[in-house]
């Protein structure tokens, strides 16, 4: 198998890894994998919360680098398409993690209780 085509298989298995180990998680039953962080801990409807958002998010996040990818593989030539992918990976989960966080502070208060306008999320 070509090299290039091996490294571009194994980013796109690792673009989806984290989407499919998240949706496994029972965010109930443990604070020590998933989605962590300190606003995410604050109560049980955060922890929940930002497991089920930051795995969505990382689903969405995972599909658009793999057609990224893709596209990437056939426009450009040699590893150039493996660099602008990795970055394009970093920014996805960079933007998962800051629109997790923004939605977090805008449905829960400061002790994690649900604001009003979204108690049920």
């Amino acid at each position: 198998m070509n090299e290039l085509l091996l490294a571009q298989l194994i980013m796109g298995v690792s673009a989806l890894l984290p989407a499919g180990l998240m949706k496994l998680l029972n965010p109930d039953g443990t604070k020590s994998i998933g989605y962590n962080t300190p606003t995410a801990h604050k109560s049980a409807e955060t922890r929940t919360f930002a497991n089920r958002y930051a795995t969505r998010g990382m689903f969405w996040a995972g599909l658009g680098i793999v057609t990224v990818q893709v596209t990437l593989y056939f426009l450009l030539p040699g590893s150039t398409g493996i660099l602008i992918t990795a970055g394009v990976m970093t920014f996805g989960f960079l933007a998962v993690v800051g629109l997790t966080e923004r939605e977090l502070n805008q449905r829960f208060d400061k002790d994690g209780k649900p604001k009003e306008e979204y108690s049920r999320f």
